[in-house]
C-alpha cells in the first residue's frame, strides 16, 4: 500500500519548486519535507528532483511523470475521504438534474454519470442541456459551474463538483 503522505509533500514541491517554501505551506521542517523526497526516490530508485540549484528546485522528468500520479492519487484520495464522511448523506439522494452545455453534453455526461453511479447507484440522475432555460441542481458550461440555490449546500452538489474538478485536471475543457 502506497502512503500518500510524501506524495503530498512531493506536489507541493513540484509547485512551489523549493524545500524552504515546500517546508513553510506544510507547516514541517525542511528536514522532514527532504526526508519525504528521499523516501519516494527510495521507494522508486530514481531521481525525482534536480539539485544543481539550490535555489531552485526542477523536477527531473522522472519527477514530472511521479508529479502528474502524484495529483491524481491525491485526488482519488481526497474524493474518497469525502464519499467517507458524507455516504450516508449521498446513499439518501433521490434525484439530480444536471443541465450541461449544448457543447459539453457529449464529451462529459456519460464520464459524470459513470462517476456518480459508483458511488450513488440508487440515484436518478437527469440529464438535459441548457437551452431553454431549464431549472436544474447543477449547470455545467463553457463559462464555468454553478449550482442552484437548493442545491448548493448539498453534499452531492460537492461530489459532482469533484468529479467535473477530476475530468478537468485530466486535461478536459470544462
Amino acid at each position: 500500500m502506497i502512503d500518500i503522505g510524501p506524495l503530498k509533500v512531493f506536489a507541493v514541491i513540484g509547485d512551489v519548486g523549493s524545500f524552504s517554501k515546500a517546508a513553510a505551506l506544510l507547516g514541517v521542517s525542511q528536514s522532514a519535507v527532504s526526508q519525504s523526497l528521499s523516501q519516494l526516490e527510495r521507494q522508486y530508485g530514481v531521481t525525482l528532483v534536480d539539485r544543481s540549484d539550490r535555489r531552485h528546485i526542477r523536477l527531473t522528468p522522472k519527477g514530472e511523470v511521479l508529479l502528474s500520479f502524484a495529483r491524481s492519487i491525491l485526488s482519488q484520495s481526497d474524493s474518497l475521504d469525502f464519499v467517507f464522511t458524507h455516504y450516508d448523506a449521498l446513499r439518501e439522494a433521490e434525484e439530480v438534474k444536471i443541465a450541461f452545455s449544448q457543447k459539453l453534453v457529449a464529451p462529459l455526461a456519460g464520464r459524470v454519470l459513470s462517476a456518480l453511479y459508483a458511488v450513488v447507484p440508487q440515484i436518478q440522475a437527469i440529464v438535459c442541456t441548457t437551452e431553454g432555460g431549464v431549472e436544474a441542481d447543477l449547470y455545467v458550461t463553457e463559462e464555468g459551474i454553478r449550482s442552484s440555490e437548493n442545491f448548493s449546500s448539498h453534499p452531492l452538489c460537492a461530489y459532482l463538483l469533484n468529479i467535473l474538478r477530476d475530468i478537468r485536471s485530466e486535461g478536459d475543457t470544462l
